[in-house]
Parts: structure tokens; C-alpha cells; sequence
């Protein structure tokens, strides 16, 4: 049977669905925008959902929001634009495909926004501040225990904080860094109008910086004088080296145990090309890995190996990829099929180190090589390789 052809080259198609997806990315993120500037700049007063008056009526981005924060209120859907904001923002980085499993967030997403309205319709006295739903929680959580209503919104407050900043990608330090730069801007301010003293940070003294950078090139120079005087059986053990952390190193965004809907896509395809030759069964088992990803199928009772084996090439055609393995896995009634992933992932050297295996092993010198189909990290002991030292 022939292979579908498509009417452009891989290449040009995948060139048109980067350009798509960036489109897509940059219509996401103006209506974030949008919506966070609508938001602000909301007209409570003027005719909408649930509202009714004569100083004027909303257009339908009025009428969108009021309904939303009639429903949540209001910090929950600044929250609800801001994450939209950031998914179209990953889009454009094009991360979508990297992150750990895309609906994995939309349901955190869900989760904390879950929280935020029940935490603000708690520590409000009416139960306005999360909304017509913050309102229905308040009167359920009074109802049942009416002595711990402020603990418990407390608590949904903070859940909501954090998983807020965890999919926000917001760091305590950001914060930290945000507050000083404004504290600094204002206090600078406020300097030009003779109210306060300038920020150190913002005037310094050039002197200071000439006094500070002689000192330490001169110690080490000196250091060095001393040792070059003394003989190697007096030399000093004052200074240890100590090797520099991981964290320096990038991280990889790669999850071994993280089976994307384009893995299970690639799943159904092959099930379907393989019906095409007769072969029956279904796909059990995903093992990716940041290159070549490893399907488990199993087969209907009766089909030979051999013939699996047959199809290698053909079923490369059919899936538009250059090469496919097809080999029984050890130790398994599984048929092992290994394809070359559309976005292959590079994998960090902090990850690798970083992994208790390789800190706390025992080999006199670690090598980390990698990691192996599986996505598992790979170590050998250089010592019993000299071979790999010539």
C-alpha cells in the first residue's frame, strides 16, 4: 500500500506550523492584554450583566468581564487573564511542547483559582470579594463552622498565593528585587525635591570601587609570592578548593515519565498503520526519551516477529519519519518500537549531576555520559576506562 504523500516538504511544513503557532501565540497575548487593561478600567457603573442603569451600556468586553468577576470576582480574574497571558507567551517561546504536560496546568490553573475565590469570599463579611461564588462557599463554610471561617479562608488565601506564583513563574526574589527598585526610584524621587538622601546604589563613589579592586588582586599575588619561597614539603593547606554548585549549570525541561498528547497521537497512528498491513493490536506502554522514544505494542495472539520486522520501512513512510526500530523487548511480550522524536529535547548537565546517583556514588572517578533511551542518567567510573584517558 502507498504511503499518503503530502503536497509540501517536511521542512516547509514545519516552517508554516511554527509561523502558525506564533500567530496563535501573539493573538493570545494581545487579548490577555486586553483584558488586563478592560479589567482595570471597568465602568461598574454603566449597564452590563446584572447591572441596570442610564448612564450608558458596556460593548461586549464589558459585558464579558462583568459577567466573569460577577462570577469570581475580581483578583481571581486578574489571575484568570494573567495565566492566559503566559500561555500565549509560552507559545511564542515555543516551550508548549517542553512543559510537562500542558493539561497537568490547566488543571493546577483550575485548582488555585478554586482557592483564590473561596479564600476571598471567606475573609470578606459578605462573601462579595470571590464573587456570586466566593458568596455561595461563605454561606456553606458558616453553616458548617462558623468558628473557623477566617483560618480556613487564610489557608485557601495562601494555597492560592503559591499556586499562583508556581504558574506565574514568580519567585520571592523577583519580588524582593521589584520592591528595592521602586523603594530606590522613589527615594531618588524624593532626593531631587531636597525630602530625603539619595540611594547608595544609584550614587557611588568611584573611589570606593578603585580601593575595593586593588585588594583583591594584591592578595593573591602575594599568596603566590609566599609559596613560590617556600619548598614543596612546607607548602600550605590553609585553602581548600571547593567546586562550584550545580545551579550555576541550566536545568533541563525534560521529564522522563511525561507522556505528551503528541506521544499518545503517535500511539494511535501507529495502531492505525499498523491495521493497514494486518497487524492487529494496540499500544500499552510510552517510554520517552529526550531523542528516540520507545512504544510498547502488543500484538494479537499468532502474528509473527518476523513480520513487524518486515514493515520497519514502511511503517518509517507511513509515520514521515526517516527510521523506525522494531525489535522484541527482553524479558517482555511486548513489541519494542523505537522513533525519533519530532522536537528532540537536549539534556543539561545540571540535571545529570544533580542526580543522587551520581553524588552519592561510589566510583573514584564519575562520568556522566548522558542518559539513555529510557531517559534514565547514565554513570561510569573513568578509572576502569584508561582507554577513554589516551
Amino acid at each position: 500500500m502507498k504511503a499518503k504523500e503530502s503536497f509540501l516538504p517536511q521542512s516547509m511544513r514545519s516552517v508554516f506550523h511554527e509561523i502558525y503557532i506564533y500567530l496563535i501565540g501573539i493573538c493570545v497575548v494581545c487579548v490577555s492584554v486586553w483584558l488586563i487593561i478592560a479589567l482595570f478600567f471597568y465602568n461598574s457603573t454603566l449597564s452590563g450583566f446584572g447591572i441596570f442603569g442610564t448612564f450608558g451600556e458596556h460593548y461586549y468586553t464589558g459585558k464579558i468581564i462583568g459577567f466573569i468577576k460577577y462570577v469570581i470576582g475580581f483578583i481571581p480574574e486578574l489571575f484568570l487573564f494573567m495565566c492566559l497571558g503566559r500561555f500565549g507567551l509560552s507559545l511564542l517561546s515555543s516551550n508548549i511542547t517542553k512543559e510537562s504536560a500542558p493539561e497537568y496546568n490547566f488543571l493546577r490553573g483550575f485548582v488555585a483559582l478554586c482557592f483564590g475565590v473561596s479564600g476571598l469570599g471567606l475573609i470578606s463579611k459578605s462573601g462579595c470579594w470571590g464573587g456570586y461564588a466566593g458568596a455561595v462557599v461563605y454561606a456553606d463554610i458558616v453553616s458548617l463552622v462558623p468558628k473557623f471561617v477566617l483560618p480556613i479562608g487564610i489557608l485557601f488565601i495562601v494555597l492560592f498565593v503559591w499556586l499562583s506564583a508556581k504558574l506565574l513563574h514568580i519567585k520571592l526574589s523577583h519580588l524582593i528585587a521589584i520592591s528595592k527598585t521602586v523603594w530606590n526610584i522613589t527615594k531618588w524621587v524624593l532626593s531631587v525635591f531636597h525630602l530625603t538622601t539619595p540611594p547608595e546604589n544609584i550614587i557611588s563613589k568611584p573611589d570606593e570601587v578603585e580601593d575595593i579592586v586593588p585588594e583583591k588582586i594584591i592578595k593573591p599575588l602575594r599568596r603566590r609570592k609566599k609559596r613560590n619561597t617556600e619548598t614543596e614539603q612546607t607548602i600550605s593547606t590553609d585553602f581548600e578548593y571547593e567546586l562550584p554548585p550545580p545551579e550555576l549549570l541550566e536545568k533541563s525541561d525534560f521529564g522522563k515519565n511525561v507522556v505528551t498528547p503528541e506521544f499518545r497521537q503517535t500511539a494511535i497512528l501507529l495502531q492505525e498503520h499498523f491495521e493497514e498491513y494486518n497487524i492487529f493490536g494496540k499500544v500499552v506502554g510510552i517510554k520517552p526519551g529526550p531523542i528516540v522514544t520507545q512504544y510498547e505494542f502488543e500484538r494479537e495472539p499468532g502474528t509473527r516477529v518476523a513480520k513487524f520486522e518486515e514493515l520497519s520501512r514502511d511503517m518509517a513512510l507511513a509515520m514521515g519519519t526517516e527510521k523506525i526500530r522494531i525489535s522484541p523487548i527482553s524479558g517482555s511480550i511486548y513489541i519494542g518500537i523505537e522513533m525519533r522524536n519530532r522536537q528532540p529535547q537536549t539534556i543539561k548537565y545540571q540535571t545529570i549531576i544533580s542526580n543522587p546517583s551520581f553524588v552519592d556514588s561510589k566510583f573514584s572517578i564519575p562520568l556522566a555520559l548522558g542518559v539513555n533511551i529510557s531517559g534514565e542518567p547514565m554513570y561510569y567510573d573513568l578509572a576502569k576506562m584508561p582507554h577513554m584517558l589516551i
